[in-house]
């Protein structure tokens, strides 16, 4: 019975359409799906397909934004690019079908929110494949299950999709399921620095996804130094054609090549605020989603199967997890859970799927599956309480 309803030729399709369902819902109750930092992603995309230039005064007298002029005399936009770029279809097509000549009407909205529903699906699509050299279909699947339904995947891919988030999840899943099931290709570091790259052009924070192949080549890779010389080298390359969008676009705001605007809200290392981020009752990560908890703690699991992979895994959680309680804007205003600490859902799944697995064998599967729904009513909960609130 359970492999029926959860048959991934079904499940998925009907993830997406719930996703849908749910988006225009909200959208209904809004009246419109774009404000807080979409408004600057939506800007970027707007102008690239209305305007065919990156001149952002109409949108940004739309949106009722102010924002400095840069050295290019147009107002400029401090949100990375990325997830303007993957829009540019789905706003594109509407434009082009002449359903919404403004693009920014619902039919525009509805374009670019189904380009990151299917991304954000595509990506626990990958995750399932990720998590099938490990472990069983049926753990595999339970926990692309968890993940989207307990967690605030369900409310980034769902709830707020015209956001960069769903996106990031999808890079982010791409480059672990390559880095894992593709070590043998040529040209693997050149992909997965171009993957990285791609990422960070979504999400700045998401370069750090270089860590791992680096971790990689440094402690575990038994080659000559030539050869890793030669593997650092693509892996530079690959990130250097993948950020490069940004890097063109900083210098035409602000003159240079290399001047994030994020290092102006400061880092303050000597004093990460990790107990808030983790348990703030605001937005706290383990507070909202506390299945994050018990995939890091499944990771100790994992590691009697995997240590080399689960030692990744926390390195990179750990690393994220300070970086983002470092930042002066750790608070994240209205963020639903941590938003930012989405790029290590990929890695921390493996923990959370050793967690089921050892369940199911414990318990059976009907009272892990009944375990799994609590949570996500939960969690259901939440989201609505946030959007009671906010």
């Amino acid at each position: 019975m359970l492999d029926k309803y959860l048959n991934p030729k079904y499940f998925f399709p009907s993830i997406f359409f719930l996703s849908l369902i749910v988006f225009l819902l909200h959208t209904a109750y809004t009246k419109t799906s774009i404000f807080a930092d979409a408004r600057y992603y939506y800007s970027i995309t707007h102008s690239i397909i209305s305007d065919k230039d990156l001149d952002f005064s109409n949108e940004y007298g739309h949106f009722g934004i102010q924002m400095p002029l840069g050295k290019s005399g147009a107002p400029t936009n401090f949100y990375p690019p990325g997830v303007s770029f993957f829009w540019i279809f789905g706003l594109w097509l509407t434009q082009a079908i002449n359903v919404d000549p403004s693009g920014y009407g619902f039919f525009s909205q509805l374009g670019v929110a189904l380009t990151s529903i299917f991304l954000g699906i595509l990506g626990l699509i990958f995750l399932r494949r990720m998590l099938l050299k490990y472990f069983s279909k049926t753990v595999s699947l339970l926990t692309v299950v968890t993940l989207f339904s307990a967690t605030n995947l369900l409310f980034y891919i769902a709830v707020e999709p015209i956001n960069s988030h769903a996106v990031s999840f999808f890079v982010s899943t791409l480059f672990v399921y390559y880095f894992l099931n593709h070590q043998k290709d040529n040209y693997y570091y050149l992909s997965l620095g171009l993957i990285a790259g791609v990422a960070g052009l979504v999400r700045t924070q998401d370069l750090a996804l270089l860590t791992l192949p680096l971790i990689k080549l440094v402690l575990f890779e038994r080659s000559s130094l030539k050869k890793l010389t030669s593997n650092f080298l693509y892996l530079t390359a690959g990130t250097f054609l993948g950020f490069f969008p940004q890097l063109i676009l900083w210098k035409y705001f602000y003159g240079t090549f290399w001047v994030s605007p994020y290092l102006d809200f400061g880092f303050d290392f000597l004093h990460p605020k990790i107990i808030y981020v983790l348990f703030n009752s605001q937005n706290g990560l383990f507070t909202i989603t506390p299945i994050i908890a018990f995939a890091i703690l499944g990771q100790f699991y994992f590691a009697g199967k995997n240590f080399y992979l689960s030692f990744l895994s926390l390195s990179y959680f750990i690393l994220q997890l300070y970086l983002i309680s470092s930042w002066n804007a750790y608070f994240q205003g209205g963020s639903f859970a941590i938003r930012m600490i989405i790029t290590t859902y990929p890695l921390l799944s493996l923990g959370l799927a050793s967690l089921i697995e050892r369940l199911i064998q414990k318990f059976a599967i009907q009272k892990t599956l009944f375990l799994i729904i609590i949570f996500s009513i939960v969690n259901s909960f939440m989201v609505i309480r946030y959007l009671l609130t906010f």
